[in-house]
């Protein structure tokens, strides 16, 4: 459990280390597949406007983002 808490915060830190957010929802990204496909569940959860619902919906991802976190093999940082 912890291995999989370490790789699932390793993979937040290196997607909130992508830059500040734009405004609309079609800003883009030129990542590896595997982290563009984190990146694309993790991304409307972390731009969610505050709200009752934004806790919940962050919650219903948890098993998807664990799961694409740890299938992450990219070792190229560089387009972080």
């Amino acid at each position: 459990m912890k291995k999989q808490f370490n790789t699932l915060f390793s993979a937040l830190v290196a997607v909130t280390c992508l830059g500040t957010a734009i405004a609309d929802d079609h800003h883009h990204h030129d990542l590896a597949k595997d982290v563009n496909a984190f990146h694309a569940v993790l991304a409307p959860v972390w731009h969610a406007r505050p709200g009752p619902e934004r806790l919940p919906n962050a919650c219903a991802k948890v098993d998807e983002l664990a799961r694409l976190a740890s299938d992450i093999r990219s070792t190229d940082a560089s387009k972080l």
